[in-house]
């Protein structure tokens, strides 16, 4: 079971970051901001967002019994890939060409 667990912790982080890449994409040139909504955010993009916590969060809920308080960090871990790509993305509009 701790392999489906897994899975879906991988499944979840992998839909988040893909809709980072999206919002990213449709919004070349301007900066995205971490806690509010970008300027273009696609609706499929929000929808992957929705999969991803749901497949990330039922993912952890199946090996909390295991992993105990840690489960928190695989939470904060399935978000880091995604946010990082925004900060990346931030960073190249900042930086002068």
């Amino acid at each position: 079971m701790e392999i489906v667990g897994w899975l879906s912790v991988l499944i979840g982080a992998g839909l988040l970051t893909w809709s980072s890449r999206i919002v990213n994409l449709a919004n070349a040139g301007r900066q995205v901001p971490y806690w509010t909504k970008p300027d273009e955010s696609p609706r499929r993009s929000i929808w992957m967002r929705v999969l991803g916590v749901f497949f990330l969060l039922v993912g952890v809920f199946m090996f909390t019994a295991t992993l105990g308080y840690w489960s928190v960090a695989v939470v904060l871990a399935g978000f880091a890939p995604g946010t990082a790509l925004i900060a990346l993305h931030n960073r190249r509009l900042a930086t002068p060409a």
